[in-house]
């Protein structure tokens, strides 16, 4: 077909990249959507690489090259395809992978997951594994759990990268393809597949000292020398050639723009695999062609294999069908806690993309409620770079940043307040079964803070029903590392009301008195002198400042912390 003329008839580049190909669960799957002509959904979650940072944003991400590629052989077949590109960057797999119907819906046929620069259970900072188990294969499974729940029990493919030669994702060998596999069992019952489009795809190339298309050695493009033999394994900073990065083709098909509109960003875009850590469009294309000729690959087989069916007669057709659509028994859970998954949570949240049809955080306020959505610290100012763009004037290089910028649909948003708004109010679902409340503060580990973030585990009081976390011991666990949050025990804090009566939480900004801003300056010696510094939450916050007062180190007394200008924030609520 034409995609395999692309890449000059190379199966292999294409076919390499997934673990397990013409995978029979998925075509069993196909098969009912090619009889009906139903919408067949595909949504994508992760981090910045999908999100299209550094190129032009959901129009250049390998979500793109997907949709493009597969829309019109998905159409031949009768089917109308979706693909949804639901990535958020420089956020942590969890909590928000854990909230997959307002992320991804309840239509979702396909999810596929890409966290390339995290490690598995990243953000996941409380206690949820059962005694002796890995956290990692817990996050894991809770996340599995809360896909296959959702309604069409969608497809789930584990997406990376792995342009360095160093395999990330060798979990899913030794966790779900060995017969033995800890999570072996999700692998018989549902179809979970893994990604790697750098990997094999590239492997013999990435063996070849020389150019691919050239006789001079591989060049490593940040330092223009011969590449070692360490970097001849990252085809990242070590190209397999410097003019056909992807080994075919010096520049992608689609770079996310109108090209006779903006001739002059063509010349100065980036044609390479990678901008930086991030995928350039011409990696993008690479993995989104590689997912799109895997579902070519399917929707052959399955319209195949729906010939024959329909050969046998409208009896066994149906009862086929029928079977197909039959929800599959999860397993019981073996490294998650039951409480934590063996339902999902009902979440709300600020940060954007998100299904349409599902409530933002804002939807669970009161009306009495006036904290305001507004963008995290250190967020772009989108609104000024609007405008920016349509100045004339604006140089080459400022309009392709903005406009990569504004491309990327990836927002983050917190509800804010401070003691002079007064509380936030939120409206919780009602018929909690767990009774379970988990809040959680939007600053992110390198994000910093402003002088006025209030300290989400010192400065907020966390009431339910009228009922605060510091009445009840136990009832309520803060967790202080960041990404902070607090998880909140209902029942121990209500009683068994939880389950049956409404539930308000209600979220107070109690700003710290100056005093107390001493606990986050410390001495330490340096050069053999004693050096003032500032710890902890204040470390990373712009203006908290701290001196030294003799042998003690304190909040410098000059800087004015107004207890009535901080505010309280947060951006995501789960409960269950």
């Amino acid at each position: 077909n034409d995609m395999l003329k692309y890449y000059n008839n190379n199966a292999q580049f294409l076919e390499s990249a997934v673990s397990k190909q013409l995978h029979q669960k998925e075509i069993d799957k196909l098969i009912p959507k090619l009889l009906s002509g139903e919408t067949f959904t595909i949504a994508a979650i992760g981090s910045s690489v999908t999100a299209g940072h550094d190129t032009f944003g959901v129009n250049a991400s390998w979500t793109s090259h997907l949709q493009r590629s597969l829309e019109p052989v998905m159409k031949n077949a009768g089917i109308n395809l979706k693909v949804h590109n639901r990535a958020i960057g420089g956020v942590d797999p969890y909590p928000i992978s854990l909230c997959l119907s307002p992320l991804v819906g309840n239509d979702v046929d396909v999810i596929i997951r890409e966290y390339e620069y995290w490690q598995l259970a990243t953000g996941l900072n409380i206690k949820m594994q059962k005694p002796g188990k890995l956290k990692d294969m817990a996050a894991i499974e809770s996340f599995l759990r809360f896909a296959f729940q959702l309604p069409n029990q969608p497809a789930v493919h584990f997406l990376y990268m792995e342009y360095d030669g160093r395999p990330k994702s060798t979990f899913f060998e030794n966790w779900f393809e060995r017969t033995e596999g800890e999570l072996h069992d999700y692998y018989e019952r549902f179809t979970i597949n893994k990604f790697r489009s750098f990997a094999k795809p590239f492997d013999d190339w990435r063996r070849n000292r020389n150019q691919t298309f050239h006789s001079e050695s591989r060049k490593n493009r940040a330092t223009s020398e011969d590449c070692s033999e360490k970097e001849l394994k990252d085809i990242n900073m070590c190209p397999v050639d410097l003019e056909k990065q992807d080994g075919f083709h010096n520049r992608a098909k689609y770079l996310g723009y109108d090209e006779e509109v903006h001739p002059d960003w063509v010349e100065k875009d980036c044609h390479g695999l990678f901008v930086n850590w991030h995928p350039a469009a011409l990696g993008h294309e690479v993995i989104g062609y590689q997912i799109s000729y895997h579902y070519m690959r399917l929707l052959k087989e399955a319209s195949l294999q729906l010939i024959d069916l329909l050969k046998k007669g409208p009896k066994e057709t149906n009862e086929f069908i029928s079977w197909a659509r039959t929800a599959k028994q999860l397993p019981e859970a073996k490294y998650c806690e039951n409480w934590f998954c063996d339902q999902p949570f009902q979440c709300a949240s600020s940060f954007e993309p998100k299904d349409p049809n599902f409530s933002a955080l804002s939807g669970w306020m009161l009306p009495d409620s006036k904290w305001e959505r507004r963008l995290i610290y250190r967020q772009p100012n989108y609104e000024a770079m609007k405008k920016d763009v349509t100045k004339p004037d604006m140089k080459v290089k400022d309009r392709m940043h903005a406009e990569k910028t504004l491309a990327s649909i990836d927002r983050k948003y917190a509800l804010m307040g401070t003691r002079v708004d007064g509380p936030l109010k939120l409206k919780l679902p009602s018929n909690l079964f767990e009774c379970v409340i988990w809040v959680h503060d939007p600053e992110r580990p390198w994000s910093g803070s402003k002088l006025h973030n209030a300290y989400f585990n010192k400065e907020l009081d966390f009431q339910v029903n009228g009922k605060s976390c510091d009445e009840v011991e136990g009832a309520c666990e803060m967790n202080s590392e960041k990404p902070m949050s607090m998880l909140i025990n209902a029942r121990a804090l209500v009683g068994k009301s939880c389950r049956t009566e409404p539930m308000t939480l209600t979220i107070t900004v109690k700003p710290l008195p100056t005093e107390r801003l001493n606990e986050f300056c410390y001495l330490k010696v340096k050069d053999d002198a004693p050096v003032c510094e500032k710890k902890g939450q204040a470390g990373r916050q712009d203006g908290f400042l701290c001196v030294q007062n003799g042998t003690d180190c304190v909040f410098d007394p000059d800087v004015n912390r107004d207890p009535d200008e901080i505010f309280g924030s947060t951006w995501l609520v789960m409960v269950k």
